[in-house]
């Protein structure tokens, strides 16, 4: 069994190079105007990756320990290769993150196209198009773990939406949807609204305000070219830090205000507030929240795994039925949404 292992890993290092020289070749050809080669190294580029596509089936088929109960590797856990892997089944036109090469310091605003139809715009040299493309290839948010896609008009609630991907991601997949993208960070709107509009996704809400457990203005702290991880939460992080009072809003005056009966997906990734977000929303999460999808951040609250399992099911209404490293999904047992 470990021989098997070792034999795709040397094989996926072959089969990798194979894809980057085929593309990079084919687009060479395609410049010159040699549609013949072109479309021959393509073909080789596309054979490869569905080598590399079959290797990581086997991957996840093959136990690396019997003994040894496994839970969903999260994206960053993947290996580089695979992120490659990953970013160009995902990414229609990956070259353009050669700009970040071209232009040193210089943050740009580029245009990415992805292969399920979507545009969006990313700061280059950002973290923005790691986000992008481990939530739009679908490996953060797998759409059957959401279960949305049969529903009519499912209602989602994106607590921490950043520049829009989870709801593009979901409205790509289904349409009907009514989400609520909920932002605080300014500079994050503004691409949030570039982004939806360019995909003419113009019924999503968008709710500039930060999710807080009290609904009061707070300190609202980012980082240089880390727009996904703001936070209202201290830190002790170093470098180029910033800092602005913004708004905030509770879970249940959303639901309230907008006069919604049942969420259908509730995702919150908002940087190690959910803590004391979820301590304070338990009744209404009960009450009317089907699906509750949460990243935990381990570097405000050690053991923030627990604290939160603890907390969705000690009254025994959800029950915890997916989790990676660093993400946990919650279905309420008590309720059926009809939207």
């Amino acid at each position: 069994m470990i021989m098997m292992l070792k034999t795709l890993n040397i094989v996926t290092y072959f089969v990798t190079a194979s894809a980057i020289i085929s593309f990079l070749l084919s687009f060479w050809y395609s410049q010159n105007n040699d549609v013949e080669n072109t479309d021959k190294y393509i073909l080789i580029c596309y054979f490869s990756l569905l080598i590399l596509l079959i290797i990581f089936i086997l991957e996840q088929i093959i136990p690396k320990h019997l003994a040894v109960k496994r839970i969903k590797k999260s994206p960053s856990d993947f290996s580089k290769l695979f992120k490659l892997f990953i970013f160009l089944t995902t990414i229609r036109n990956p070259w353009i993150i050669l700009r970040d090469i071209y232009h040193g310091n210089i943050v740009e605003i580029v245009l990415y196209k992805s292969w399920a139809g979507l545009k969006f715009f990313s700061r280059s040299r950002t973290t923005d198009i790691n986000e992008g493309v481990v939530v739009l290839s679908g490996y953060e948010y797998p759409i059957e773990i959401l279960d949305i896609v049969s529903k009519k008009q499912p209602i989602i609630i994106d607590c921490g939406a950043n520049i829009g991907f989870f709801s593009m991601y979901v409205k790509n997949k289904c349409p009907n949807a009514r989400i609520f993208a909920i932002e605080p960070l300014p500079l994050n709107i503004e691409l949030l609204e570039r982004n939806l509009k360019q995909n003419s996704f113009n019924d999503i809400e968008i709710l500039p305000f930060a999710v807080s457990h009290d609904g009061r203005d707070c300190e609202f702290s980012f980082t240089e070219g880390h727009y996904d991880g703001g936070t209202i939460v201290p830190t002790n992080k170093k470098g180029n830090g910033y800092s602005q009072i913004l708004k905030t809003i509770t879970l249940e005056s959303v639901i309230l205000d907008y006069k919604i009966d049942c969420v259908d997906v509730l995702k919150m990734d908002i940087e190690g507030g959910e803590y004391e977000v979820l301590a304070a929303s338990t009744r209404i999460l009960s009450n009317c929240v089907k699906t509750f999808v949460i990243e935990y951040h381990t570097n405000v609250m050690e053991d923030g795994r627990n604290y939160i399992v603890n907390i969705m099911t000690k009254n025994r209404e959800f029950e915890l039925f997916y989790e990676t490293n660093n993400l946990l999904g919650f279905r309420n047992m008590n309720i059926a949404c009809k939207n």
